[in-house]
Protein backbone atom coordinates (compact mmCIF):
# COMPACT_ATOMS: atom_id res chain seq x y z
CA UNK A 1 0.00 0.00 0.00
CA UNK A 2 1.40 3.26 -1.09
CA UNK A 3 2.41 6.00 1.34
CA UNK A 4 2.40 3.72 4.40
CA UNK A 5 5.17 3.39 6.93
CA UNK A 6 7.33 0.61 5.59
CA UNK A 7 9.61 -0.06 8.51
CA UNK A 8 9.05 0.15 12.24
CA UNK A 9 11.27 -1.60 14.82
CA UNK A 10 11.75 -1.58 18.53
CA UNK A 11 13.89 1.53 18.27
CA UNK A 12 11.16 3.56 16.59
CA UNK A 13 10.72 4.83 13.11
CA UNK A 14 13.90 4.68 11.19
CA UNK A 15 15.45 7.82 9.69
CA UNK A 16 14.07 8.53 6.27
CA UNK A 17 10.97 6.36 6.80
CA UNK A 18 8.69 9.43 6.62
CA UNK A 19 9.15 12.00 3.91
CA UNK A 20 7.22 15.19 3.13
CA UNK A 21 5.06 13.38 0.62
CA UNK A 22 3.79 11.01 3.31
CA UNK A 23 2.14 13.90 5.15
CA UNK A 24 -1.08 14.62 3.31
CA UNK A 25 -2.06 17.88 5.02
CA UNK A 26 -0.14 20.93 6.14
CA UNK A 27 -1.94 20.57 9.46
CA UNK A 28 -1.56 16.82 9.70
CA UNK A 29 0.64 17.06 12.78
CA UNK A 30 -0.80 19.32 15.46
CA UNK A 31 1.32 21.44 17.84
CA UNK A 32 -0.04 19.28 20.65
CA UNK A 33 1.72 16.27 19.13
CA UNK A 34 5.10 17.99 19.32
CA UNK A 35 7.39 17.75 22.31
CA UNK A 36 6.36 20.06 25.15
CA UNK A 37 8.41 23.26 25.71
CA UNK A 38 9.99 22.97 29.14
CA UNK A 39 8.99 26.41 30.47
CA UNK A 40 7.52 29.80 29.58
CA UNK A 41 9.60 32.44 27.78
CA UNK A 42 11.38 30.04 25.49
CA UNK A 43 12.12 30.30 21.79
CA UNK A 44 12.92 27.28 19.63
CA UNK A 45 16.03 27.56 17.58
CA UNK A 46 19.66 26.82 18.10
CA UNK A 47 22.06 28.66 20.37
CA UNK A 48 24.87 26.11 20.36
CA UNK A 49 27.61 26.45 17.77
CA UNK A 50 27.32 24.68 14.49
CA UNK A 51 24.42 22.73 13.00
CA UNK A 52 22.41 20.35 15.17
CA UNK A 53 19.19 19.67 17.01
CA UNK A 54 16.57 22.31 17.76
CA UNK A 55 17.03 23.83 21.20
CA UNK A 56 15.08 25.95 23.61
CA UNK A 57 16.60 29.45 23.85
CA UNK A 58 16.14 31.48 27.03
CA UNK A 59 15.49 35.26 27.08
CA UNK A 60 19.04 35.84 28.31
CA UNK A 61 20.42 33.92 25.37
CA UNK A 62 18.16 35.80 22.96
CA UNK A 63 19.42 39.15 24.28
CA UNK A 64 22.98 37.92 23.86
CA UNK A 65 22.24 36.87 20.29
CA UNK A 66 20.69 40.31 19.53
CA UNK A 67 23.29 42.25 21.53
CA UNK A 68 20.60 43.98 23.62
CA UNK A 69 20.95 44.59 27.35
CA UNK A 70 18.32 43.45 29.87
CA UNK A 71 15.60 46.09 30.23
CA UNK A 72 16.64 48.02 27.15
CA UNK A 73 14.31 50.97 26.34
CA UNK A 74 14.45 52.64 22.95
CA UNK A 75 12.91 55.79 24.46
CA UNK A 76 15.53 56.07 27.19
CA UNK A 77 18.05 58.83 26.45
CA UNK A 78 20.97 56.94 27.98
CA UNK A 79 20.27 53.84 25.94
CA UNK A 80 19.80 55.83 22.76
CA UNK A 81 23.02 57.72 23.31
CA UNK A 82 24.90 54.52 24.09
CA UNK A 83 23.66 53.10 20.82
CA UNK A 84 24.82 56.21 18.94
CA UNK A 85 21.28 57.36 18.23
CA UNK A 86 19.52 60.72 18.65
CA UNK A 87 16.07 61.11 20.21
CA UNK A 88 13.50 63.00 18.21
CA UNK A 89 12.73 65.00 21.33
CA UNK A 90 16.12 66.68 20.94
CA UNK A 91 14.41 69.12 18.56
CA UNK A 92 11.14 70.76 19.44
CA UNK A 93 10.37 73.42 16.83
CA UNK A 94 10.14 73.79 13.09
CA UNK A 95 13.51 74.71 11.66
CA UNK A 96 15.62 73.43 14.57
CA UNK A 97 18.86 71.85 13.44
CA UNK A 98 21.38 69.51 15.05
CA UNK A 99 24.98 70.61 15.44
CA UNK A 100 28.04 69.19 17.14
CA UNK A 101 29.36 70.83 20.29
CA UNK A 102 32.32 68.45 20.60
CA UNK A 103 33.55 65.10 19.35
CA UNK A 104 30.60 62.67 19.26
CA UNK A 105 28.37 65.25 20.98
CA UNK A 106 25.23 66.67 19.38
CA UNK A 107 22.99 69.53 20.52
CA UNK A 108 19.97 71.44 19.27
CA UNK A 109 20.44 74.82 17.60
CA UNK A 110 17.13 76.66 17.65
CA UNK A 111 15.87 78.11 14.41
CA UNK A 112 16.80 81.74 13.84
CA UNK A 113 14.37 84.58 13.31
CA UNK A 114 13.26 85.65 9.84
CA UNK A 115 15.94 86.97 7.46
CA UNK A 116 18.81 85.59 9.51
CA UNK A 117 21.52 83.41 8.02
CA UNK A 118 23.66 80.73 9.61
CA UNK A 119 27.27 81.81 10.10
CA UNK A 120 30.35 80.28 11.69
CA UNK A 121 31.27 81.65 15.11
CA UNK A 122 33.88 79.86 17.21
CA UNK A 123 32.69 81.60 20.38
CA UNK A 124 29.36 79.74 20.24
CA UNK A 125 28.95 76.25 21.76
CA UNK A 126 27.96 74.77 18.42
CA UNK A 127 30.41 76.89 16.42
CA UNK A 128 27.40 78.40 14.63
CA UNK A 129 25.02 81.28 15.10
CA UNK A 130 22.16 83.01 13.34
CA UNK A 131 23.15 86.48 12.18
CA UNK A 132 21.90 89.42 10.15
CA UNK A 133 23.66 90.08 6.85
CA UNK A 134 23.59 92.99 4.47
CA UNK A 135 20.59 91.77 2.51
CA UNK A 136 17.85 89.27 3.26
CA UNK A 137 18.17 87.69 -0.14
CA UNK A 138 21.74 88.09 -1.38
CA UNK A 139 25.23 89.03 -0.27
CA UNK A 140 25.93 91.18 -3.34
CA UNK A 141 26.18 94.99 -3.24
CA UNK A 142 26.66 94.96 0.51
CA UNK A 143 29.90 96.95 0.79
CA UNK A 144 29.41 100.66 1.45
CA UNK A 145 33.11 101.27 0.77
CA UNK A 146 33.96 101.95 -2.88
CA UNK A 147 37.33 100.65 -4.09
CA UNK A 148 37.80 98.76 -0.84
CA UNK A 149 40.50 96.59 -2.41
CA UNK A 150 42.34 99.74 -3.62
CA UNK A 151 42.52 98.47 -7.21
CA UNK A 152 41.61 101.78 -8.89
CA UNK A 153 44.07 104.67 -8.93
CA UNK A 154 43.11 107.03 -11.76
CA UNK A 155 45.01 110.04 -10.46
CA UNK A 156 48.44 108.45 -10.12
CA UNK A 157 48.32 105.09 -11.90
CA UNK A 158 49.14 101.66 -10.51
CA UNK A 159 51.77 102.05 -7.83
CA UNK A 160 51.58 105.84 -8.16
CA UNK A 161 52.24 107.95 -5.09
CA UNK A 162 51.56 111.42 -3.70
CA UNK A 163 54.79 112.62 -2.13
CA UNK A 164 56.04 115.65 -0.21
CA UNK A 165 52.89 115.92 1.90
CA UNK A 166 53.12 118.21 4.91
CA UNK A 167 50.90 119.97 7.40
CA UNK A 168 47.48 120.77 5.90
CA UNK A 169 47.57 118.14 3.13
CA UNK A 170 44.23 116.68 2.01
CA UNK A 171 45.21 114.72 -1.10
CA UNK A 172 43.65 111.69 -2.71
CA UNK A 173 45.70 108.61 -3.46
CA UNK A 174 43.86 105.60 -4.87
CA UNK A 175 40.30 106.49 -5.89
CA UNK A 176 38.02 107.47 -2.96
CA UNK A 177 40.92 107.30 -0.45
CA UNK A 178 42.00 110.61 1.05
CA UNK A 179 44.77 111.51 3.48
CA UNK A 180 44.28 114.36 5.98
CA UNK A 181 47.35 115.72 7.75
CA UNK A 182 47.52 118.12 10.67
CA UNK A 183 51.17 117.80 11.66
CA UNK A 184 52.86 121.11 12.54
CA UNK A 185 55.87 119.22 13.95
CA UNK A 186 57.36 119.26 10.47
CA UNK A 187 56.95 115.70 9.16
CA UNK A 188 56.95 114.90 5.44
CA UNK A 189 54.71 112.14 4.20
CA UNK A 190 53.89 110.03 1.12
CA UNK A 191 50.51 108.52 0.34
CA UNK A 192 51.39 105.40 -1.61
CA UNK A 193 49.54 102.89 -3.78
CA UNK A 194 51.33 99.59 -3.28
CA UNK A 195 51.47 96.90 -5.94
CA UNK A 196 53.55 94.04 -4.62
CA UNK A 197 52.97 90.38 -3.86
CA UNK A 198 49.59 89.25 -2.64
CA UNK A 199 48.71 90.60 0.77
CA UNK A 200 47.11 88.39 3.40
CA UNK A 201 43.49 87.84 2.46
CA UNK A 202 44.35 87.68 -1.24
CA UNK A 203 44.64 91.43 -1.90
CA UNK A 204 47.22 92.72 -4.34
CA UNK A 205 47.06 96.47 -3.63
CA UNK A 206 46.68 98.77 -0.66
CA UNK A 207 46.85 102.43 0.33
CA UNK A 208 49.79 103.27 2.53
CA UNK A 209 50.90 106.34 4.45
CA UNK A 210 54.66 106.57 5.00
CA UNK A 211 56.82 109.06 6.90
CA UNK A 212 59.53 110.13 4.44
CA UNK A 213 61.16 112.95 6.37
CA UNK A 214 61.57 114.53 9.84
CA UNK A 215 60.90 111.99 12.55
CA UNK A 216 59.11 113.26 15.64
CA UNK A 217 59.87 111.72 19.01
CA UNK A 218 56.83 113.57 20.29
CA UNK A 219 54.37 115.00 17.77
CA UNK A 220 52.84 118.39 18.31
CA UNK A 221 49.80 118.26 20.61
CA UNK A 222 47.41 119.19 17.79
CA UNK A 223 48.66 116.45 15.45
CA UNK A 224 45.90 114.45 13.81
CA UNK A 225 46.69 112.33 10.75
CA UNK A 226 44.13 109.96 9.31
CA UNK A 227 43.05 108.12 6.17
CA UNK A 228 39.47 108.97 5.21
CA UNK A 229 36.70 107.49 3.07
CA UNK A 230 33.43 109.35 2.47
CA UNK A 231 30.17 107.44 1.95
CA UNK A 232 27.60 109.25 -0.18
CA UNK A 233 24.22 109.82 1.47
CA UNK A 234 22.36 108.09 -1.37
CA UNK A 235 24.30 104.93 -0.58
CA UNK A 236 24.05 105.27 3.20
CA UNK A 237 20.24 105.71 3.43
CA UNK A 238 19.74 101.95 3.33
CA UNK A 239 20.93 101.89 6.94
CA UNK A 240 17.59 103.52 7.85
CA UNK A 241 19.16 105.61 10.59
CA UNK A 242 16.66 107.70 12.52
CA UNK A 243 13.88 105.13 12.06
CA UNK A 244 12.62 102.13 14.02
CA UNK A 245 14.39 99.89 11.51
CA UNK A 246 17.82 101.51 11.96
CA UNK A 247 20.74 99.18 11.35
CA UNK A 248 24.13 98.70 12.90
CA UNK A 249 27.12 98.29 10.61
CA UNK A 250 30.32 96.29 10.76
CA UNK A 251 33.69 97.40 9.43
CA UNK A 252 36.36 94.88 8.49
CA UNK A 253 39.78 95.60 7.01
CA UNK A 254 43.31 94.27 6.66
CA UNK A 255 46.18 96.39 7.97
CA UNK A 256 49.96 96.37 8.17
CA UNK A 257 52.14 98.71 10.20
CA UNK A 258 55.70 98.96 11.52
CA UNK A 259 54.36 99.61 15.00
CA UNK A 260 52.15 97.35 17.12
CA UNK A 261 49.55 98.87 19.41
CA UNK A 262 45.96 100.03 19.60
CA UNK A 263 44.19 101.84 16.78
CA UNK A 264 41.00 103.89 16.52
CA UNK A 265 38.43 104.30 13.75
CA UNK A 266 35.88 107.13 13.85
CA UNK A 267 32.54 107.50 12.05
CA UNK A 268 31.45 111.12 11.53
CA UNK A 269 27.76 111.63 10.71
CA UNK A 270 27.24 113.74 7.60
CA UNK A 271 23.96 115.39 8.56
CA UNK A 272 24.46 116.22 12.24
CA UNK A 273 27.43 116.95 14.45
CA UNK A 274 27.70 113.45 15.90
CA UNK A 275 30.51 110.92 16.00
CA UNK A 276 31.02 107.33 17.15
CA UNK A 277 34.30 105.44 17.52
CA UNK A 278 35.68 101.93 17.81
CA UNK A 279 39.10 100.48 18.56
CA UNK A 280 41.20 97.48 17.59
CA UNK A 281 44.50 95.96 18.67
CA UNK A 282 47.31 95.34 16.19
CA UNK A 283 49.63 92.68 17.60
CA UNK A 284 52.37 91.71 15.15
CA UNK A 285 54.32 94.64 13.71
CA UNK A 286 55.15 94.18 10.04
CA UNK A 287 52.44 91.56 9.45
CA UNK A 288 49.03 91.74 7.85
CA UNK A 289 46.16 91.33 10.31
CA UNK A 290 42.40 91.51 9.81
CA UNK A 291 40.41 93.77 12.12
CA UNK A 292 36.66 93.99 12.73
CA UNK A 293 34.64 96.70 14.49
CA UNK A 294 30.84 96.94 14.85
CA UNK A 295 29.27 100.40 15.16
CA UNK A 296 25.80 101.14 16.56
CA UNK A 297 22.99 102.60 14.48
CA UNK A 298 22.35 106.33 14.69
CA UNK A 299 19.13 107.97 15.82
CA UNK A 300 19.73 110.78 13.31
CA UNK A 301 18.47 110.43 9.75
CA UNK A 302 20.60 110.58 6.62
CA UNK A 303 19.14 112.66 3.79
CA UNK A 304 18.59 110.90 0.47
CA UNK A 305 20.86 113.18 -1.56
CA UNK A 306 24.37 113.45 -2.98
CA UNK A 307 25.82 114.95 0.19
CA UNK A 308 27.90 113.27 2.87
CA UNK A 309 26.19 110.30 4.49
CA UNK A 310 29.07 109.77 6.87
CA UNK A 311 32.86 109.67 6.88
CA UNK A 312 35.10 106.85 8.07
CA UNK A 313 38.52 107.83 9.38
CA UNK A 314 41.43 105.54 10.34
CA UNK A 315 43.60 107.43 12.81
CA UNK A 316 47.29 106.98 11.98
CA UNK A 317 48.89 109.45 14.40
CA UNK A 318 47.29 111.51 17.16
CA UNK A 319 48.80 114.21 19.37
CA UNK A 320 48.06 114.86 23.01
CA UNK A 321 45.07 117.12 22.30
CA UNK A 322 43.19 114.19 20.74
CA UNK A 323 43.79 111.93 23.75
CA UNK A 324 42.48 113.93 26.69
CA UNK A 325 39.05 112.27 26.56
CA UNK A 326 37.79 108.73 26.04
CA UNK A 327 36.67 106.54 23.17
CA UNK A 328 32.97 107.20 22.50
CA UNK A 329 31.37 103.92 21.46
CA UNK A 330 27.91 105.55 21.32
CA UNK A 331 26.92 108.44 19.08
CA UNK A 332 27.76 111.74 20.75
CA UNK A 333 28.69 115.35 20.00
CA UNK A 334 32.36 115.25 18.97
CA UNK A 335 35.04 116.37 21.38
CA UNK A 336 38.59 116.74 20.10
CA UNK A 337 39.95 114.93 23.14
CA UNK A 338 38.01 111.78 22.15
CA UNK A 339 39.13 111.64 18.53
CA UNK A 340 42.31 109.66 19.18
CA UNK A 341 41.82 108.60 22.80
CA UNK A 342 42.22 104.92 21.94
CA UNK A 343 45.22 105.37 19.61
CA UNK A 344 48.67 104.20 20.67
CA UNK A 345 49.98 103.34 17.18
CA UNK A 346 52.25 106.16 16.02
CA UNK A 347 54.44 105.94 12.92
CA UNK A 348 55.71 109.54 13.19
CA UNK A 349 58.66 108.57 15.39
CA UNK A 350 60.74 106.89 12.68
CA UNK A 351 61.36 107.83 9.05
CA UNK A 352 60.33 104.93 6.82
CA UNK A 353 57.55 103.69 9.07
CA UNK A 354 54.30 102.92 7.24
CA UNK A 355 50.62 102.31 7.89
CA UNK A 356 48.66 100.41 5.20
CA UNK A 357 45.09 99.17 4.78
CA UNK A 358 43.23 97.13 2.17
CA UNK A 359 40.29 94.73 1.88
CA UNK A 360 38.03 97.31 3.51
CA UNK A 361 34.35 96.40 3.85
CA UNK A 362 31.55 98.22 5.67
CA UNK A 363 28.20 96.43 5.74
CA UNK A 364 24.85 96.27 7.48
CA UNK A 365 24.54 94.16 10.60
CA UNK A 366 26.86 92.89 13.30
CA UNK A 367 28.63 90.22 11.25
CA UNK A 368 31.67 90.74 9.03
CA UNK A 369 31.23 88.62 5.92
CA UNK A 370 33.83 87.67 3.33
CA UNK A 371 35.08 90.65 1.31
CA UNK A 372 32.85 91.34 -1.70
CA UNK A 373 35.14 91.18 -4.71
CA UNK A 374 33.94 93.13 -7.75
CA UNK A 375 35.24 92.76 -11.27
CA UNK A 376 37.58 95.57 -12.31
CA UNK A 377 35.06 97.21 -14.65
CA UNK A 378 32.34 97.45 -12.00
CA UNK A 379 34.83 98.78 -9.47
CA UNK A 380 36.01 101.43 -11.95
CA UNK A 381 32.46 102.53 -12.80
CA UNK A 382 31.72 103.16 -9.14
CA UNK A 383 34.83 105.33 -8.89
CA UNK A 384 34.02 107.30 -12.05
CA UNK A 385 31.05 108.89 -10.30
CA UNK A 386 33.52 110.83 -8.16
CA UNK A 387 36.52 111.35 -10.43
CA UNK A 388 37.06 110.94 -14.17
CA UNK A 389 40.45 111.12 -15.82
CA UNK A 390 41.01 110.40 -19.51
CA UNK A 391 44.10 109.39 -21.44
CA UNK A 392 46.44 109.01 -18.51
CA UNK A 393 49.49 106.95 -19.51
CA UNK A 394 48.17 106.75 -23.06
CA UNK A 395 49.68 107.57 -26.45
CA UNK A 396 50.16 111.08 -27.74
CA UNK A 397 48.31 112.55 -30.76
CA UNK A 398 45.03 111.13 -29.50
CA UNK A 399 41.81 113.09 -29.78
CA UNK A 400 40.03 113.78 -26.52
CA UNK A 401 37.18 116.07 -27.63
CA UNK A 402 35.46 116.80 -30.90
CA UNK A 403 34.30 120.38 -31.31
CA UNK A 404 33.99 123.44 -33.47
CA UNK A 405 35.79 126.70 -33.91
CA UNK A 406 33.71 129.57 -32.57
CA UNK A 407 36.13 132.06 -34.09
CA UNK A 408 39.63 132.07 -35.48
CA UNK A 409 41.30 131.64 -32.08
CA UNK A 410 38.95 129.42 -30.03
CA UNK A 411 38.10 125.77 -30.41
CA UNK A 412 35.28 124.45 -28.20
CA UNK A 413 35.08 120.74 -27.40
CA UNK A 414 32.58 118.53 -25.58
CA UNK A 415 33.19 115.36 -23.56
CA UNK A 416 30.50 112.97 -22.32
CA UNK A 417 31.16 111.33 -18.97
CA UNK A 418 30.90 107.50 -18.90
CA UNK A 419 28.39 107.66 -16.01
CA UNK A 420 26.66 110.58 -14.27
CA UNK A 421 29.00 112.20 -11.77
CA UNK A 422 27.92 112.91 -8.21
CA UNK A 423 27.65 116.68 -8.81
CA UNK A 424 28.41 119.08 -11.63
CA UNK A 425 32.21 119.47 -11.67
CA UNK A 426 33.26 123.09 -11.28
CA UNK A 427 36.75 122.84 -12.74
CA UNK A 428 39.01 120.71 -14.93
CA UNK A 429 42.46 119.34 -14.23
CA UNK A 430 45.25 119.48 -16.83
CA UNK A 431 49.03 119.22 -16.88
CA UNK A 432 49.27 123.01 -17.21
CA UNK A 433 51.72 122.66 -20.12
CA UNK A 434 50.69 124.16 -23.48
CA UNK A 435 52.79 121.72 -25.48
CA UNK A 436 50.72 118.80 -24.15
CA UNK A 437 47.58 119.84 -26.11
CA UNK A 438 46.68 121.04 -29.62
CA UNK A 439 43.87 121.23 -32.18
CA UNK A 440 43.65 119.23 -35.39
CA UNK A 441 41.87 121.42 -37.95
CA UNK A 442 40.84 120.47 -41.48
CA UNK A 443 43.60 118.45 -43.10
CA UNK A 444 46.39 120.17 -41.25
CA UNK A 445 48.38 118.64 -38.43
CA UNK A 446 48.16 119.82 -34.84
CA UNK A 447 48.06 123.60 -34.59
CA UNK A 448 47.34 126.13 -31.91
CA UNK A 449 48.98 124.52 -28.91
CA UNK A 450 47.60 125.74 -25.57
CA UNK A 451 46.27 124.48 -22.24
CA UNK A 452 42.51 123.75 -22.47
CA UNK A 453 40.36 125.63 -20.01
CA UNK A 454 37.13 124.68 -18.27
CA UNK A 455 33.98 126.11 -19.82
CA UNK A 456 31.05 124.37 -18.11
CA UNK A 457 29.87 120.95 -16.93
CA UNK A 458 26.85 118.98 -15.84
CA UNK A 459 26.75 115.56 -14.21
CA UNK A 460 26.70 114.10 -17.72
CA UNK A 461 29.18 116.08 -19.81
CA UNK A 462 31.69 118.92 -19.87
CA UNK A 463 32.77 121.51 -22.39
CA UNK A 464 36.24 122.98 -22.70
CA UNK A 465 37.98 125.65 -24.72
CA UNK A 466 41.40 125.75 -26.28
CA UNK A 467 42.28 129.38 -27.07
CA UNK A 468 45.36 130.45 -28.99
CA UNK A 469 46.70 133.51 -30.75
CA UNK A 470 47.57 134.10 -34.41
CA UNK A 471 44.13 133.25 -35.84
CA UNK A 472 44.96 129.69 -36.93
CA UNK A 473 41.32 128.51 -37.08
CA UNK A 474 38.42 129.12 -39.44
CA UNK A 475 35.26 130.18 -37.64
CA UNK A 476 32.38 127.72 -37.93
CA UNK A 477 34.44 124.74 -38.94
CA UNK A 478 35.15 121.57 -36.98
CA UNK A 479 38.19 120.94 -34.89
CA UNK A 480 39.50 118.19 -32.64
CA UNK A 481 41.19 118.90 -29.35
CA UNK A 482 43.88 116.33 -28.78
CA UNK A 483 46.70 115.44 -26.42
CA UNK A 484 50.21 115.68 -27.78
CA UNK A 485 52.22 113.76 -25.21
CA UNK A 486 51.87 110.54 -23.25
CA UNK A 487 51.60 112.43 -19.96
CA UNK A 488 48.79 114.77 -21.08
CA UNK A 489 45.40 114.30 -19.45
CA UNK A 490 42.09 115.92 -18.62
CA UNK A 491 40.22 115.22 -15.40
CA UNK A 492 37.06 116.25 -13.54
CA UNK A 493 36.55 115.97 -9.83
CA UNK A 494 33.21 115.38 -8.04
CA UNK A 495 34.66 114.33 -4.70
CA UNK A 496 33.87 116.03 -1.41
Amino acid sequence: MANTLNKVNSGGIEDGSIINADVKSDAAIAFSKLQDVSATDRILGRDSSGAGDIEEITPANVRTMLNVEDGADVTDATNVAAAGGILKTTVDAKGDILAATADNTVARLAVGTNDKVLTADSSEATGLKWATVSSSDTLSNRNLIINGDCQINQRHGVGGNVTGLTNGAADYGADRWQIKITNPSGGTWAFNHTDTSYEAGGFRRSVQLALTGTAQATSAAETMIYIRHTVEAKNAVRLAWGSSGKKTMTLSFWMNCNVAGDGQVNIQHGEVNKRVSGTYTYSSAGSWEKKTITFPASDDEINNDTGVGFRVEWVVCAGADAKTGSVQTSWATPAEGDRGAGQTINIATTVGHKFAITGVQLEEGSTATEFERLDYGTNLLQCLRYYYKINADDQGDLGVASGWCRDTEKCHGNINFPIPMRINPSSMETTGTAGDYAVAHKTSGPIGQAVPTFDSATQYSASLVLQVTGNPFTAGECGRIQKQTNSAFLAWNAEY
